[in-house]
C-alpha cells in the first residue's frame, strides 16, 4: 500500500484536512485578518474545552485536540495570506495594464 493510502486511511490525518479546508473556505469568502483570528480563538475554545469534555466516543486525546486545531489555524491564516498576497498580485497586474494603455493612447 502506497503511502497515499495509508493517509487517506488515517482518521486523524482526515479530520485535520477537513478542518483545514473548512477555515480555509470561511476566509476565501471573508479575508478579514480579525476573521482568521477569531477563527483561531474559537478553535482553540472548541478544541481544548468542549471537545474534551464533550467528546467521550470515540475519546480525545490531548495530541487528537492539537492535531484539529493546527488544521483550524493552518487553514485560516496560510488561506489569508494567500488571498492577501493574490489580491495584491491582482492589483499590480491591474496597475501595470492601465499603465500601458495610458501610454499607448498617448502615443495614437
Amino acid at each position: 500500500m502506497n503511502w497515499i493510502a495509508k493517509l487517506g486511511q488515517n482518521q486523524q490525518f482526515v479530520a485535520a484536512i477537513a478542518h483545514f479546508f473548512f477555515a480555509g473556505y470561511v476566509i476565501m469568502w471573508f479575508p478579514h485578518w480579525w476573521l482568521a483570528l477569531a477563527i483561531t480563538v474559537a478553535a482553540a475554545g472548541k478544541e481544548f474545552w468542549y471537545d474534551r469534555l464533550n467528546e467521550h466516543n470515540p475519546p480525545q486525546t490531548t495530541l487528537d485536540n492539537v492535531e484539529d486545531f493546527a488544521g483550524y489555524v493552518a487553514g485560516a491564516w496560510i488561506t489569508y495570506l494567500f488571498v492577501i498576497a493574490f489580491s495584491n498580485v491582482a492589483h499590480s497586474i491591474v496597475t501595470a495594464i492601465q499603465v500601458v494603455e495610458e501610454m499607448f493612447f498617448r502615443l495614437t
